[in-house]
């Protein structure tokens, strides 16, 4: 089964104005069993964001779940988005 996800990023210009984008992603178990608190991780740069990704918010329907924007080589940039989803067959 395919769990669809919601990820909005955006970077923050000043306080009044952002630049925020939309993406829809799909998650696929290709196992046979339900699983709990499977890692996700989305690479930023393979976005190609038109913009510096400051933070993101990730929704499972109309619920956001936690996630979390790692700087992986400490330049103070986004690198990737990483959450935890629960999967059924």
């Amino acid at each position: 089964m395919r769990k669809v996800l919601l990820l909005l990023l955006a970077a923050w210009a000043c306080q009044a104005m952002a630049t925020t984008q939309q993406f829809v992603v799909e998650v696929e178990n290709m196992l046979n069993l339900a699983r709990t608190d499977v890692p996700v991780v989305i690479d930023v740069a393979q976005l190609s964001l038109p913009f510096e990704l400051q933070s993101a918010t990730v929704y499972v329907g109309d619920k956001e779940i936690p996630s979390q924007c790692d700087d992986l080589d400490g330049d103070k940039r986004v690198d990737e988005v990483a959450f935890l989803i629960d999967v059924v067959p």
